[in-house]
């Protein structure tokens, strides 16, 4: 089992935008935006909270679990700045 993170940088790009990772591996997402972030979880990892909001300056969520195995897409949003409004990443769980 692996951790890994997932940041959205400063300019609100997700790094990495494509995770591949494997069953039972943890994932956790880091925000060095300003301002709070949202994630809209993908349907693979556990627990599923649908979407949770990531405090700005480096603030983490809590950590998931990848529990499904398949391609999994998920978006971030600000509610402040539209251009990051649909922004995509996928998890390729395996």
């Amino acid at each position: 089992m692996a951790d890994f993170t997932i940041t959205i940088d400063s300019q609100g790009n997700l790094n990495p935008n494509k995770l591949d990772c494997k069953l039972n591996d943890h994932i956790t997402w880091v925000n060095d935006l300003t301002e709070d972030d949202i994630i809209d979880l993908p349907a693979c990892v556990t627990p599923q909270d649908g979407s949770v909001t990531i405090l700005p300056n480096g603030g983490k969520s809590k950590q998931y679990t990848a529990s499904k195995k398949g391609t999994w897409g998920y978006k971030h949003h600000h509610k402040h700045h539209k251009k990051l409004n649909g922004t995509s990443g996928t998890i390729d769980v395996s």
